[in-house]
Formats: C-alpha cells, sequence, structure tokens
C-alpha cells in the first residue's frame, strides 16, 4: 500500500489513571503526531484478554460490522494462533472498549487473532486509514491539529 504507516504499540496507564480523559489525551497527541509528520496509516494490535470461560473469538467477530473487515488483499496469518484449548463458544463480553473505539474510527480487522503467551491475550492486527476517522472524532482528537493549520494558514496569506 501507498502512504505511511505508524505502528502503535502497548501503552500502559497506572490503574488510578485509567479512564476516557487519559484515552482522549493520548490519542489527540497521538492523531496529531500522526497527521503532523505525514502519516496516511496507524496500525497495531489491540488486545482482548479472556473472559472466564476463555477467548469467545466468534463472539467478538459476529459484533464487528463486515465494513471494518479488511479486504482479503489487507489479511494477514497469526504466527501463532490463539490454541483451541483457549477458545470459547460462549459470549461472555462481546467487543471490549477499546477496540470499539478503534472501530469507531473506521478502523480494519486484518484477520485472525494471534496468541500473545507473555500477556495472556488475543492481538487482533488493526490498520486505521486516518482519512477514515469520522468526522465527530476527527473534530474531537483532531482539534489541536485543525487550529494549528489555520493559524498557520493565516499567517501564510
Amino acid at each position: 500500500m501507498p502512504g505511511r504507516f505508524l505502528e502503535i504499540g502497548r501503552t500502559c496507564v497506572a490503574p488510578d489513571y485509567r479512564g476516557g480523559t487519559v484515552l482522549t489525551v493520548l490519542w489527540s497527541a497521538l492523531v496529531e503526531y500522526a497527521l503532523t509528520n505525514g502519516f496516511n496509516y496507524l496500525l497495531g494490535c489491540a488486545s482482548i484478554t479472556p473472559g472466564p470461560s476463555g477467548f469467545a473469538i466468534d463472539a467478538v467477530y459476529r459484533n464487528i460490522d463486515a465494513k471494518n473487515i479488511a479486504p482479503a488483499s489487507l489479511q494477514v496469518t497469526p504466527n501463532i494462533p490463539v490454541p483451541m484449548a483457549l477458545r470459547c463458544d460462549r459470549d461472555e463480553s462481546g467487543i471490549p472498549p477499546l477496540l470499539k473505539a478503534y472501530l469507531r474510527f473506521g478502523a480494519l480487522i486484518c484477520g485472525e487473532p494471534c496468541w500473545d503467551k507473555d500477556f495472556n491475550c488475543m492481538d487482533l492486527f488493526v490498520l486505521l486509514p486516518l482519512a477514515q476517522v469520522e468526522q465527530r472524532y476527527s473534530k474531537h482528537y483532531m482539534k489541536n491539529y485543525q487550529c494549528a493549520n489555520e493559524i498557520e494558514t493565516a499567517v501564510v496569506a
């Protein structure tokens, strides 16, 4: 694919500070950095921890809208699939909140999850084309970037 890609890794936030405000600050800075530096895509993994009975992979995929599944040309195959012994059929947790946010931004899920033994989670490879960030989120997360561009445009004019 043409364009510039910015990989997002794990983010660790102390339990007392987790919540919407911290995510808003992180996302605002991330989007501003990506746009300021000419990136077209964000990519990385969305981690999903197991429910009481294991990983409800099918339940997660049932809750993902078809528009958020990457086309075949962008699909990846995990080197280490989630072991069958850890999978369950029960729909216990649905889609985790952070993954829901990615999907609302227009992110694409690019294949089956990979097993991460070290963190006891499954990771979904996610690709977010920045051009597809919905208007309501771009106003919220890109307001500083937009203000900077307006000021720069006014100064140049």
